[in-house]
C-alpha cells in the first residue's frame, strides 16, 4: 500500500519493518510503573568511565579505503571535464558519493562483528581523475565502529583478536548512484515484495547473489586502534540547568504502517504507557500543543517541561517534518522513538534547524541509530571552535535491532535520571549520574527484558560526543579544573622489559581534590600491560597484569 505523501520525514513508511523493530501486540504485557527510585542510577564508590560510553559495547576506530568509479559516457568531453572540475573543487560533493558507497559494507561488516558508523566527515579524497569515460575517485575514510562484547564472547573472540585482524575485504557498487534503478532485485537478498528503493538498498545489498550483473569494485576496511580513552564524563547539567528551566521533546512514531494508527499499535502503547508514567511522577498537563500535550512539574527549583507527541499526532500532522524540526529547535533534550528508515531521517541533515550555541542531549530510540544518525547530529553542531561537533551535543545511541516494547521505559529511565541530575547537579550522596551510569542502568533494562521475554536480540545503547564533556560536581565553584596532555606518542618497543617512561609535566603549583588520568595505547598486544604512576618516590599502579587471569 502507499501512504500519503504528506510525511516527507517518513516518506518510507510503506517498507517492511527491519528486524527486531516490532512484535506481536498480543506477545507481551502492559508493565508496571516502578517506583522513581528504581530508575535512578545505582550507588555506587566510584565513577569510572571507559572510551566509548556503554556497558555492553567498545568503540574502535579504522580506515576504509577505496574507490570510486563514475560512468559519464552519457556526457560530452565539455560536460564531463566540468563534472571532473566541480569534484575536484567540491568536497562535500565528493564526501557524498563516497559516503554513499561506504554504506554498501554494512552487511559483510555485521559479519565480522563490526557495526560502523555510516557517517563521516573525514574523508581524504586520494586522487579524482578522468580516465577516458570514468571519473575515478580514490579514497581514504576514518570511520569509527562498535563491537559487542556479547557477539565477541559468542565468536570465541577478543578485542585484542580484532585490533590484530587483517583487513576486511569488500565488494561495493563501482558507481554508488541510483543502484536501484540499475539493479533492481539482482544484487539485493532478505526484502520484502516492494519493498526495495534506492535510500534502503544498502541494507540489502548482496554481490555474491546469483545473477547480480552490478559493476563492482573492491574496497578494505582496517581496524587500526581502541579509540581514545574517556575521562569520567556527565552530561552538562550546568547548562541545562542555567536558567532553572529543562525544555524536553518526546515523540513517538506508529509501529505499522498503515492508513490509520490503531489502539493496538506499539507505538501508541508506548506512548500512552510513557504519557500515565509523567503523571504518576508529579507531571501536570498544562495545556495543548499543535500537535502533542505539554507536561509540566517542579521539582528541586527546576521548572521542567515535556512537550509530549503521539504517533497520532504524527500520522495525521500535514508536516511531521515542521513537527520534528520544532521539537529540535526549541528543547534542550530530545527524545525520538520509532523507525530508523534505514538512515533517511534528513530533518537531522538540515542544520539550520538547530538552535545556535545550545547544548543538547538526542536520544535517537531506534534500529542501529549509532550507525545512522550520530554524525548527522553532529555534522550540525561544529562550530569555529569545535571541530567535532561535540560540545553542543550529546547523542544517546544503539547499535542494535530496536524494539518498540522498551521504548517508554528506555526513555523514562534516561529522562529521569537527566532531570535528577539537573535537579542535583549530578550528584546526591552515592549516586553519581555520569553517562556511563546513566547508560548502565538502561542497558540493564534491556538485558533484563531480553532474558525475560526470550527476544531474539536486545539494544546495546550507546552515548557519543562526550568524551570531552568538562562538567564536574566536585570541581571548585566556578571551575572546570585544569587539564595537562602530554602531545608526542613515544613509540613502546617488544622485549623490553624496562618499558618506557612517559612524562607529563604540570606547569602550575596545584592541590588537587582529584585526578583523573587518561591513557592511550595502540599496541597489537596489551596483554602483559603494566601502567604505573610515579612522581617522586610515590608509585600508583594503573593497570597490572593478571598472571591468573
Amino acid at each position: 500500500m502507499t501512504l500519503p505523501t504528506r510525511i516527507a520525514l517518513a516518506a518510507p513508511l510503506a517498507l517492511a519493518l527491519g528486524l527486531g523493530c516490532a512484535e506481536d501486540v498480543a506477545q507481551f504485557g502492559e508493565p508496571e510503573l516502578p517506583p522513581e527510585g528504581d530508575d535512578l542510577v545505582s550507588e555506587t564508590d566510584g565513577k569510572a568511565d571507559t572510551g566509548y560510553l556503554s556497558t555492553l559495547a567498545t568503540e574502535l576506530e579504522g580506515e576504509f579505503a577505496g574507490q570510486v568509479l563514475l560512468d559519464v559516457s552519457t556526457l560530452g568531453e565539455a560536460e564531463r571535464s566540468e563534472y571532473l572540475a566541480r569534484l575536484q573543487t567540491t568536497p562535500y560533493e565528493v564526501k557524498n558519493l563516497v559516503m554513499d558507497q561506504v554504506k554498501f559494507s554494512k552487511n559483510r561488516l555485521n559479519t565480522e562483528k563490526l557495526h560502523m558508523n555510516l557517517y563521516t566527515d573525514r574523508v581524504e579524497a586520494t586522487e579524482i581523475v578522468l580516465d577516458g569515460t570514468t571519473i575515478r575517485v580514490g579514497y581514504k575514510v576514518r570511520l569509527e565502529s562498535v563491537v559487542s562484547h556479547e557477539e565477541l564472547e559468542k565468536a570465541g573472540l577478543s578485542i585484542e583478536q580484532i585490533l590484530a585482524s587483517p583487513a576486511t575485504a569488500l565488494r561495493l557498487p563501482a558507481d554508488p548512484r541510483n543502484v536501484f534503478a540499475r539493479a533492481a532485485e539482482r544484487c539485493a537478498t532478505g526484502f520484502d515484495a516492494g519493498g526495495l528503493a534506492d535510500y534502503n538498498y544498502f541494507y540489502y545489498f548482496d554481490p555474491a547473489k546469483a545473477g547480480c550483473d552490478l559493476s563492482l569494485v573492491d574496497a578494505t576496511f582496517t581496524v587500526s586502534s581502541l579509540a581514545p580513552p574517556a575521562q569520567t564524563t556527565y552530561p552538562e547539567y550546568d547548562r541545562l540547568r542555567a536558567d532553572n528551566k529543562l525544555t524536553v521533546f518526546v515523540v513517538f512514531n506508529a509501529s505499522e504502517h498503515e492508513a490509520t494508527v490503531s489502539d493496538s499499535d506499539w507505538g501508541v502503547r508506548e506512548w500512552r504507557q510513557f504519557r500515565g508514567e509523567l503523571t504518576s511522577r508529579g507531571f501536570s498537563k498544562t495545556g495543548e500543543l499543535t500537535p502533542g500535550e505539554r507536561f509540566r512539574r517542579v521539582k528541586g527549583g527546576i521548572e521542567e517541561l515535556i512537550d509530549l507527541v503521539s504517533p497520532r499526532d504524527m500520522h495525521d500532522a500535514a508536516d511531521s517534518d515542521a513537527v520534528f524540526r520544532a521539537g529540535i529547535a526549541g528543547h534542550e533534550v530530545v527524545m525520538y522513538n520509532g523507525h530508523s528508515f534505514y538512515g533517511s531521517l534528513n530533518v537531522l541533515r538540515d542544520c539550520s534547524v538547530y538552535p545556535a550555541d545550545t547544548y543538547q542531549v538526542f536520544f535517537m530510540s531506534s534500529c542501529w541509530s549509532y550507525e545512522y544518525y550520530t554524525r548527522q547530529i553532529f555534522e550540525c553542531r561544529k562550530t569555529a571552535g569545535d571541530a567535532f561537533g561535540w560540545d553542543l551535543a550529546d547523542v544517546v545511541n544503539d547499535t542494535q535491532s530496536g524494539w518498540f516494547h522498551n521504548m517508554a521505559e528506555f526513555s523514562r529511565i534516561l529522562l529521569t535520571n537527566l532531570l535528577a541530575g539537573v535537579e542535583t547537579g549530578g550528584k546526591d550522596g552515592r549516586r553519581f549520574y555520569t553517562w556511563f551510569n546513566v547508560v548502565a542502568a538502561m542497558n540493564e533494562h534491556a538485558v533484563d527484558i531480553f532474558r525475560s521475554w526470550n527476544t531474539e536480540t536486545h539494544e546495546i545503547i550507546g552515548v557519543s560526543g562526550v568524551r570531552n564533556n568538562r562538567y564536574d560536581p566536585e570541581a571548585r565553584p566556578g571551575s572546570e579544573g585544569a587539564r595537562y596532555a602530554m602531545g608526542t606518542a613515544i613509540p613502546i618497543p617488544d622485549d623490553v622489559a624496562a618499558g618506557i617512561d612517559s612524562e607529563l609535566v604540570v606547569t602550575a603549583p596545584v592541590v588537587p581534590s582529584r585526578i583523573t588520568v587518561g591513557v592511550n595505547i595502540t599496541h597489537p598486544y596489551i596483554g602483559d600491560l603494566n601502567l604505573v604512576l610515579r612522581r617522586g618516590t610515590i608509585e600508583l599502579p594503573l593497570q597490572e597484569t593478571d598472571r591468573d587471569n
